[in-house]
């Protein structure tokens, strides 16, 4: 998967007011005001220089955000793409950042299309680009950086439009240095629009609740945050509020929520699903279930989520134990605080499970006034006798009452297996910051989620051929990959990939000419050596993939696949070709690529978005798999309904971008200019902390297994044939119940209560396993 991301940071309606600073605009003609002959813009080019028949790029003589004029772009065939661009002279080693208004008619993407972007080319890779969507809207401002120039001294600009149809204008573009002034003050302005956001959260749930004291109060806090000055530094680790006007915020909501609750003391406890998301503030709900169930098999994990809510003004001190599960090799468990972090869009995420602090009375945490907070529960049935554990969460505010949440467990006599029948991966690359020094900790807690594959890329595993003087291929170098073998653990499946839309990857490290009489007689004589290595390691045929490029969308990409597919397939047929396209790979690529590639690996929302389209990669595929590029956000929706997408797409393997990468720590989206993707976090030096998302993972690759073992008892005939007729009924209706065919899973889904319709299928096929005796 990729080494870096292309497309970063957030579309905002609103800009810093550290854009109206005096530094220079590198720009010129920025609004496209002064036009020479032919009516053009001047230092302005069109690309390309022929433009095609439904494509046209032209100054807007009656369409501007401010001044008189735009450019315009219109697309009347999707397959056209156009642009305006200016090259601009850049220092090295500097960060720039920027702007420009932009309003759209009309505008629907093609097939493989990227639709309106600025797009900034940087020479010698990294560019960087940010899209405005689709449809028709009126000017809105959009940012992009600020990032490091890195060792470039120029760039180009691009107003683009890529493979769509509609109308775009771009106006009032902005390229500017970023000083430490204007750092400072963008800092402060996201902190101002995270103080904004809630407070706009906080007054819709006061308008809700018809409390005009509240509203009074909100009204008060929004007039102080006019004036204010806005913290450069906040502690992204420890969660919200980050500062103290930001406080009086959660203060005025505990506050309405002591009034609505007046029987409540200091504290109110309900119980939650687990992946539901979980706002940072709003009304408590008046009916607050107060006892969680948990239904499991043996050697498996649930999770149990109890939220929190001081009602009080102060932070509040509230010591947690487990009275623990008792009776024969009972369940253990591990108490987590759920943290909020900046996610997706700058959106709040309920994501990090960092375990709970433990001082001399035992686990606490410190609830700040008017936060939801969660405290986590993680269930582990290792070799634990079936049977039911009741057990016991107490809760005790400080100067409060004892607040008692009671758990009951039940275990099945169902035996979750060892080897999971799905291939999953994270890309997780040993050299990421984040994990290099920690491999082993990385190793235990990637199998420990059934990661069983893992995308092995040249650059740090797979041997490169040396020749000598009569064209001999001398031995191999397996040092690198042996001592991958042996850091790794549960390797099912190995995704060799050589790289090879690198030249000097497709050249051999040998100055090839690709595709001579002589690069092929040495392609082959290395492929086959490689084939034989692999066996003499264990790797043969059915635990190898050829991950040739990441994501063909490209011309380049897609000929280096069918050119080193071909070249393959002629040294060895038996191997597996593997490649992952994705919504910019146009479809004539796909057909293009079709007769080398063994197993498609599509992105998955783009696979299942039309029916036809996964179906012919279900048709044209030995192996089916999937891989999705997530982020921040989704836990539930993305992370684990789309093992249920899988089933039901008939796809046996799902990878996800990505497990360890992120800028700086993860916890903090700003600490650097690369993008944020880990599903872990650090801050302990004995685990790596799991996420939200990274624990939804786990759970959706359990909820497939329960199929398959379903699937795999009905084939074998175990259980009573009025057992087996109910079973076969419920494995045909579940899946579609928790995620319909052919439509893709969203975000939303949660809101039209899948969680809880997934909750109940699942126990449903875990009844139903013990009824027809599985163990």
């Amino acid at each position: 998967m990729r080494l870096y991301l292309l497309a970063a940071t957030v579309v905002l309606v609103t800009v810093s007011p550290c854009l109206g600073h005096p530094e220079p605009n590198l720009l010129k003609n920025a609004g496209f005001e002064e036009v020479a002959e032919q009516d053009w813009a001047d230092h302005w080019e069109i690309w390309p220089e022929q433009l095609p028949e439904a494509g046209a790029v032209s100054v807007d003589n009656q369409v501007a955000h401010s001044g008189q004029r735009s450019v315009r772009l219109t697309h009347h065939s999707p397959n056209s793409y156009t642009r305006a661009q200016q090259r601009i002279a850049v220092e090295p080693d500097t960060r720039y950042l920027f702007t420009f208004w932009i309003k759209a008619s009309n505008l629907e993407l093609g097939e493989g299309g990227n639709g309106a972007r600025l797009y900034i080319t940087v020479p010698g890779g990294g560019d960087k680009s940010i899209g405005a969507g689709s449809g028709t809207f009126d000017w809105q401002q959009v940012r992009l950086g600020p990032f490091n120039s890195g060792k470039a001294t120029r760039f180009t600009v691009l107003c683009y439009l890529h493979r769509a149809t509609g109308t775009v204008w771009f106006d009032d573009l902005a390229a500017l240095k970023v000083t430490p002034a204007m750092e400072a003050e963008e800092k402060g302005d996201r902190a101002r629009q995270r103080f904004q956001a809630d407070l706009a959260l906080a007054t819709e749930a006061a308008q809700s609740a018809t409390d005009s004291e509240a509203l009074a109060d909100l009204t008060g806090i929004s007039l102080t945050g006019e004036q204010a000055e806005f913290p450069v530094a906040v502690d992204h680790r420890a969660g919200p509020p980050y500062f103290p006007l930001h406080t009086q915020v959660f203060q005025a909501m505990a506050r309405l929520n002591a009034r609505r609750l007046p029987e409540t003391k200091k504290l109110a406890v309900w119980v939650s699903n687990p992946f539901e998301p979980l706002p940072v503030l709003g009304l408590v709900p008046a009916r607050r279930p107060m006892k969680a169930e948990v239904l499991m098999g043996r050697n498996e994990r649930e999770q149990v989520a109890v939220t929190l809510c001081n009602l009080t003004d102060k932070p509040l001190r509230v010591r947690v134990n487990l009275e623990l599960f008792s009776g024969e090799r009972a369940p253990r468990a591990t108490l987590r605080e759920v943290v909020h972090v900046v996610g997706y869009r700058c959106r709040m995420i309920a994501d990090g499970l960092p375990r709970l602090k433990v001082g001399h009375s035992g686990a606490y945490l410190i609830l700040p006034p008017g936060l939801f907070k969660q405290i986590w529960l993680d269930i582990h049935s290792d070799n634990v006798s079936p049977g039911n554990y009741p057990a016991a969460l107490t809760i005790r505010p400080a100067g409060g009452s004892q607040i008692v949440v009671p758990i009951a467990a039940r275990v099945l006599p169902v035996t979750f297996p060892e080897d999971v029948p799905i291939v999953t991966w994270g890309y997780s690359y040993q050299h990421w910051p984040l994990i290099a020094n920690r491999w082993e900790q990385a190793a235990a807690d990637l199998a420990g989620h059934h990661i069983n594959a893992y995308c092995w890329p040249e650059k740090w595993y797979l041997p490169f051929p040396e020749f000598d003087d009569s064209g001999n291929l001398l031995p191999l170098d397996w040092s690198k990959f042996d001592a991958g073998l042996a850091s790794h653990c549960n390797i099912k499946w190995l995704l060799l990939w050589p790289q090879f839309d690198k030249e000097d990857r497709l050249q051999l490290k040998q100055n090839l000419e690709v595709g001579s009489e002589e690069w092929e007689r040495k392609f082959i004589i290395w492929f086959r050596a490689l084939i034989a290595g692999l066996r003499e390691r264990g790797f043969g045929y059915d635990r190898v993939a050829w991950y040739l490029v990441d994501e063909p969308c490209s011309s380049s990409k897609v000929n280096a696949v069918v050119t080193t597919g071909s070249t393959i397939k002629k040294a060895d047929p038996q191997a597996l070709i593997m490649e992952n396209p994705y919504h910019a790979c146009r479809w004539e690529f796909v057909e293009k690529m079709a007769p080398v590639v063994d197993v498609w690996c599509p992105h998955l929302r783009w696979a299942v978005a039309e029916g036809d389209r996964v179906e012919f990669f279900r048709e044209n595929s030995k192996i089916l798999w999937s891989y999705q590029v997530l982020g921040k956000r989704g836990a539930f929706a993305l992370y684990r309904l789309s093992f249920w997408r899988c089933w039901s797409e008939g796809i046996t393997g799902q990878g996800f971008w990505d497990y360890a990468d992120c800028g700086g720590s993860n916890w903090d989206p700003y600490d650097s200019e690369r993008g944020d993707w880990a599903v872990i976090y650090d801050g302990d030096p004995d685990e790596l902390i799991p996420s939200k998302r990274w624990e939804a993972w786990r759970e959706g690759v359990e909820d497939y297994t329960y199929l398959w073992m379903l699937r795999e008892a009905l084939a074998q005939g175990q259980g009573t044939a009025t057992d087996r007729r109910a079973a076969q009924k419920l494995l045909e209706r579940v899946p579609t119940e928790v995620v319909a065919p052919g439509t893709p899973h969203t975000e939303e889904a949660v809101a039209r209560g899948t969680s809880q319709v997934l909750e109940r299928a699942r126990r449903e096929i875990l009844e139903a396993l013990v009824r027809l005796n599985v163990r």
